[in-house]
């Protein structure tokens, strides 16, 4: 099944090894053997997981109807206009106005959390609605939403990520009408996709389309990167293995500072955990580049608890999985955009913790309180009410 998450992180994990093992950038030093071990067994456990848990994935229908009017995304252009205000800028105009400068965009402290975090899951709803109803009018909001929060932000990730999860909705409506042709097409278009991520990457930075000098520098990339690839999938090479490279590089020198407190905060969503615990400890990696800081989701979980809290971790994640999909009180409108985005957070373990970011859980946990709101309130003017 292409939308269970066991499968979705085996199938990562392995292309990472393997592309990693290729070791086109002289970061990739050989892999720890007890990363190594971790890697292959959550592998195998996954697959496992995958063949016992496909069933839950035939129950999934697309024949709901939605009662949603231009209001939600009427608001929520509304409020994206306020942090722009706010912030006196817009993060895209300053890109293409100041030569390539970029700033992560803050908004309104607080409350720009909640602003994207919502934004992407109603987006999401949006073009779930599209697929049962092929109303023009879900799609059309569908664009505005993407356009305001996240191309108006300049925010590559949150648009990979809704975009993906969106993707993710597609092709599982079309399972059954798959074939060689369509399955040419897709892969012809992620390739199509990471291209474009690595010339925007080039942009962003301040080059040209086609200049990925500053990345093959940083990323110090060698003479093993094949002559004929295009040199934008620089990028997304050193994206996907630098991670590793990093976690790697930390559990070489045993980086680790034992602490249950830190620990037990690396699993909560950080806007929570950042409110519960302000001045706590965090993790502190060491970088062998200043253009690699992300250190894969078990960082945190190794940094806090070694080896052993990184396989805490993964069956951690596991649990958090099967009991989304044993869920039964999760309304059926919203089952196929909870598993879409679980699958993402599996999908992007590679690169952070799906988990503690907000920036993705969140969309896991607003169908959940949706869910449980609905069986309690009963309300026949409910906004997202299905016939």
């Amino acid at each position: 099944m292409m939308l269970n998450c066991f499968n979705i992180y085996a199938i990562v994990w392995t292309i990472i090894i393997f592309l990693y093992d290729l070791r086109w950038s002289d970061y990739c030093e050989p892999l720890n053997i007890h990363l190594r071990i971790f890697i292959y067994v959550s592998v195998i456990i996954c697959l496992f997981l995958g063949q016992v848990t496909k069933d839950r994935f035939k129950c999934i229908r697309f024949n709901h109807r939605f009662r949603i009017g231009n209001g939600g995304t009427i608001l929520i252009c509304i409020l994206q206009l306020f942090e722009y205000i706010y912030c006196r800028e817009i993060p895209l105009l300053n890109v293409i106005f100041n030569g390539g400068n970029y700033s992560d965009f803050g908004g309104i402290p607080t409350f720009h959390v909640l602003i994207y975090t919502f934004s992407a899951f109603y987006a999401q709803v949006l073009f779930y609605a599209f697929i049962n109803e092929r109303k023009f009018q879900f799609i059309r909001n569908y664009i505005i939403i993407i356009f305001v929060v996240f191309v108006l932000q300049f925010m590559r990730g949150g648009l990979t990520i809704c975009i993906s999860v969106s993707a993710l909705m597609y092709l599982f409506s079309l399972r059954k009408r798959m074939d060689l042709k369509k399955i040419i097409g897709l892969l012809f278009s992620f390739f199509i996709g990471i291209y474009a991520f690595g010339g925007i990457g080039n942009i962003r930075h301040g080059n040209s389309w086609n200049d990925s000098s500053a990345f093959y520098s940083f990323g110090r990339i060698n003479s093993n990167f094949p002559i004929w690839l295009p040199k934008q999938f620089v990028w997304p090479y050193t994206y996907i293995v630098g991670s590793l490279a990093t976690l790697n590089y930390n559990v070489n020198l045993n980086n680790t500072e034992h602490n249950f407190f830190g620990y037990i905060q690396s699993i909560i969503p950080d806007f929570i955990s950042k409110r519960l615990w302000p001045n706590s400890e965090t993790a502190t990696p060491q970088l062998m580049t200043r253009t690699f800081t992300t250190t894969t989701g078990y960082f945190d979980s190794f940094y806090f608890g070694g080896i052993v809290g990184i396989y805490i971790m993964f069956f951690i994640l596991v649990i958090v999985a099967l009991f989304v999909l044993y869920a039964n009180f999760i309304k059926d409108k919203y089952r196929l955009i909870v598993l879409s985005n679980l699958s993402i957070v599996f999908a992007l373990y590679f690169f952070t913790n799906g988990l503690h970011n907000s920036a993705v859980s969140f969309s896991i946990v607003y169908p959940i309180v949706f869910s449980l709101i609905s069986k309690k309130i009963k309300c026949p003017k409910y906004k997202f009410v299905y016939r």
